[in-house]
């Protein structure tokens, strides 16, 4: 800048720092008016923050310098503390760019019709300019640490809550967590447990969409998977939702239950109903599949039902049958009629049925085992 200009810059930056107090009341009541988001910081908080950065930005033009680490350090703070408070990053930044207007305005005022004034409003645009913008990104900085801070103290609080339930939801830390976030403990709750297919930013993500669903709303990981519980959100509202996250697009879903010990048995209902999700490729409501769901869990211990399970699957045919008796009150007649056979055809085949199981549909243990096998042929040989 020339001498002159430099002068007026001087001069004109020093009045304006006198009334720095009145420019910053005025902004403040700015901000609070034309972004309501505001309202959730303090007036004094506010105004004291605008304030000193405003007349950090003065100083700094004045004597020509650039912003340093303290005045950086106090735009970042304040960007935290925003952060903190809910303010979205894009109304901290227009809160920046009106303050650069009414720096500029302040300027233009004292400015008048003086040839050196008009140059120097020129020159010191780029140079305020470069004030706000430093002092913006710091602020963006520090507002980014606050949210992704937030966002780790939420999942880590999401997440020790399911512990809880899941571990002792009669305790009083567990009443206490869930009421801090928004449950109502003797309330109802619902499970959904899904395969996670992507990160866990993309959870935390997920946890922000579930925040416009009906009643409060979580998501959290537990041991392999994922568990989403709920009140009064509707579960397909919720499926839409988490479906692109699940691996295999599948879920499983828990019955609704009253109560803390009612959510511990709602997750271990979805995640009973998950694996059976994953085997057939669609949801598993475990309310209307709790017998199979239980069953695929435990294979293992299954194994005297092997005989059944290798005959429906080698047989089908005497496999239907079996089911068409048991579907049609344990009448030959009306199986017959439902599958469009003979009776004798029926009496055949429910005979053979008994040949290669040892099994006879006319008492209830046969028949019994005879169901469950079918059942689950039909899902270990998809």
């Amino acid at each position: 800048m020339s001498q002159t200009v430099d002068a007026w810059v001087r001069a004109t930056t020093d009045l304006i720092l006198d009334r720095v107090d009145e420019l910053g009341a005025r902004l403040t009541e700015s901000i609070r008016t034309e972004l309501p988001v505001y309202q959730t910081v303090p007036a004094d908080e506010l105004q004291r923050s605008v304030t000193g950065q405003v007349a950090l930005a003065l100083a700094g033009v004045r004597d020509g310098e650039t912003p340093g680490p303290a005045q950086l350090a106090a735009a970042e703070e304040w960007g935290r503390r925003a952060g903190e408070q809910g303010v979205a990053v894009s109304a901290l930044m227009q809160a920046y760019e009106k303050s650069f207007a009414e720096v500029w305005q302040a300027f233009a005022e004292q400015a008048g019709t003086r040839p050196e004034a008009a140059r120097a409003l020129v020159e010191l645009a780029p140079v305020i300019w470069s004030w706000v913008h430093q002092f913006g990104r710091a602020a963006a900085e520090g507002h980014q640490v606050a949210v992704t801070s937030r966002l780790i103290d939420d999942a880590r609080a999401r997440q020790q809550f399911i512990q809880l339930v899941t571990s002792a939801p009669g305790s009083a830390d567990c009443a206490k967590l869930g009421g801090e976030l928004g449950f109502g403990t003797d309330g109802p709750f619902r499970a959904l447990a899904f395969t996670a297919a992507d990160s866990g930013r993309e959870l935390n993500r997920l946890h922000l969409r579930l925040q416009h669903l009906a009643g409060p709303c979580i998501a959290a990981p537990h041991e392999t998977h994922i568990v989403v519980l709920s009140q009064r959100a509707e579960p397909d509202e919720i499926a839409t939702l988490v479906r692109p996250m699940a691996d295999g697009q599948v879920l499983g879903l828990g019955r609704r239950r009253s109560g803390l010990a009612g959510a511990r048995i709602s997750i271990g209902d979805a995640e009973l109903a998950l694996p059976l999700a994953g085997r057939l490729g669609h949801d598993i409501d475990f309310g209307e599949h709790w017998l199979l769901a239980i069953l695929y869990t435990q294979l293992e211990h299954l194994d005297e039902l092997d005989t059944g399970v290798r005959a429906a699957t080698d047989h089908p045919h005497l496999a239907d049958t079996v089911r068409a008796f048991a579907d049609t009150g344990l009448s030959a007649a009306a199986a017959a009629r439902a599958q469009h056979l003979h009776a004798n055809s029926v009496a055949y085949r429910l005979q053979r049925w008994q040949d290669l199981t040892g099994w006879s549909v006319h008492t209830f243990d046969g028949l019994t085992r005879s169901v469950v096998a079918i059942r689950l042929a039909g899902v270990i040989t998809r």
